[in-house]
């Protein structure tokens, strides 16, 4: 699992089942799915790939918030007439659903067990959202990396799934907001001080007491 996944299909089989019967549009890398500032009247679903969560200034500086794969997002989309306050863009080749809000309301009067799963999944994507804030505010680039390798370990199902993290440089350095080229220089002092193994697209964690004692997470 390249990125955390908050949300399992098992749980929202009614929701897959609108999916199924939804349009589905593929999108290459860099394509926009919803600008900030536009409203839509539509939650989405990634099936396949991968979709990033950004804001953007208004002179285009851009700040990753985070990632969805196989999961549901454009959560702010709820209120009729919302405006999206962040911008979602195709982060690899995905197959992305659109739900009309009207569809969505109607599963959830028919299954109103989904209500607080939906309102947990929601609740989990605020802290991501407000933990990104305070790391990108108060600490610095070496914690920050840190923070991050800790949050995405502890997505694994077991042990050997916790010490294996799928993130390329260029992820971990939008994640953290740091340049790629300084992220590589902290990876590079994490594998010289044998606390992991770097391969291509993945993170290896091999002390995890040594290298998370220091977290602010």
């Amino acid at each position: 699992m390249p990125l955390p996944t908050y949300v399992f299909e098992k749980e929202f089989a009614p929701i897959m089942k609108l999916i199924a019967n939804s349009a589905c549009q593929k999108y290459h890398p860099g394509e926009i799915v919803f600008f900030q500032g536009y409203r839509y009247d539509h939650f989405f679903w990634v099936k396949n790939g991968m979709v990033k969560i950004s804001i953007l200034s208004e002179t285009g500086e851009e700040k990753v918030l985070g990632f969805h794969k196989n999961s549901m997002f454009g959560m702010d989309l709820w209120g009729e007439n919302s405006i999206a306050v962040v911008t979602a863009t195709a982060y690899t080749k995905a197959d992305i659903y659109s739900i009309p809000r009207e569809r969505v309301k109607q599963c959830l009067e028919a299954h109103p067990e989904l209500s607080m799963k939906l309102l947990t999944y929601t609740c989990d994507i605020m802290r991501l959202m407000v933990f990104h804030m305070h790391s990108h505010l108060f600490l610095d680039a070496k914690t920050r990396i840190a923070d991050i390798l800790y949050l995405y370990a502890q997505m694994g199902e077991n042990q050997e799934e916790k010490k294996r993290i799928y993130m390329t440089e260029q992820e971990l350095s939008e994640l953290t907001g740091i340049s790629r080229v300084h992220a590589a220089r902290i990876l590079k002092e994490f594998r010289q001080k044998g606390l992991i193994q770097t391969q291509r697209g993945m993170i290896v964690i091999l002390e995890e007491d040594r290298l998370f004692k220091n977290c602010k997470f």
